[in-house]
C-alpha cells in the first residue's frame, strides 16, 4: 500500500489497509510517502507530518465480513490538515480533499498517530 522514505535515505514498506502497519514504523522523520490507491500513485512530500485512517463498516447483522468503508490520508502543514480521502462505499474509490485545523482533522476531533516529517520542508503532493 505504501513505500515510506526517511531523511536519512532508508525506507520502509507499509502493508494493506487491513493491516497497514503504520504503528510499526521507525520514529524517524518522512521525507516522502509514496501510496498506491484505488488505481492511483498518491505521492506526499515536505511535510510537517503524517497521518492516516481507515475507516471500516460492517453490516448492520453483524454477521458479514467487516470492509474497509474510507481511507484518509493526512498531511500537516504550520495549522493546517488536508485530508485526502478515499471512499470506496459512496464513490467506490474515488478521492476528495478536505482542509481542517490541525486538532480538529477527523469529526471535527484531534486524531493520534501522527508520524513526524520534515520542518520547513516544501510540501508537493502529486496523484497519477
Amino acid at each position: 500500500m505504501y513505500k515510506v522514505t526517511f531523511n536519512d535515505g532508508t525506507t520502509f514498506l507499509g502493508g494493506e489497509p487491513q493491516l497497514s502497519l503504520w504503528n510499526n514504523m521507525p520514529d524517524k522523520p518522512i521525507a516522502r510517502i509514496e501510496y498506491s490507491m484505488a488505481g492511483h500513485s498518491i505521492i506526499l512530500e515536505g511535510y510537517e507530518a503524517y497521518n492516516h485512517i481507515v475507516e471500516r463498516a460492517r453490516p448492520i447483522n453483524k454477521r458479514g465480513i467487516e470492509t474497509i468503508s474510507k481511507v484518509i490520508l493526512m498531511t500537516k502543514k504550520g495549522d493546517s490538515v488536508t485530508c485526502l480521502i478515499f471512499d470506496f462505499l459512496k464513490n467506490h474509490g474515488c478521492y476528495y480533499t478536505r482542509t481542517r485545523k490541525f486538532g480538529y482533522e477527523y469529526n471535527n476531533k484531534p486524531t493520534t498517530g501522527w508520524k513526524k516529517g520534515i520542518k520547513n520542508g516544501k510540501p508537493k503532493s502529486k496523484i497519477i
